[in-house]
C-alpha cells in the first residue's frame, strides 16, 4: 500500500495517517510514533529534497518512508517499490 505525503504535514505525522487509514482506525487509536521512532529524526531524515529512505516497525506494520511517500507492507517489497520510483 502506498501513501503520498503531503508537503504541509511533516513526515511523522503523515506515517501516523497512513497506518491509521490503512488499519481503519482513527489515527488517535494507535500508539505514540515516538514509542517506535524518534519523529523529529524522521523528518528531518526524509525531507522532500532527500533521496534517504527509512524503514522501521510501527503498529504492527512494516513502514517504508522515502522522499514523498510512504509504503506500507513487507520488507523486501517496499524497499524494492521505492527503489524502483526514485
Amino acid at each position: 500500500m502506498e501513501y503520498q505525503t503531503d508537503s504541509d504535514e511533516s513526515t511523522a505525522t503523515a506515517v501516523v495517517q497512513a497506518v491509521a487509514d490503512h488499519k481503519g482506525v482513527r489515527h488517535d487509536e494507535l500508539k505514540p510514533i515516538y514509542e517506535s521512532i524518534e519523529p523529529d529524526a524522521l523528518d528531518s531524515l526524509v525531507g522532500t529534497d532527500s533521496d534517504v529512505v527509512v524503514q522501521f516497525k510501527y503498529a504492527g506494520e512494516v513502514v517504508t518512508v522515502g522522499p514523498n511517500q510512504i509504503c506500507l507492507g513487507s520488507k523486501g517489497s517496499t524497499m524494492e517499490q521505492l527503489s524502483e520510483d526514485s
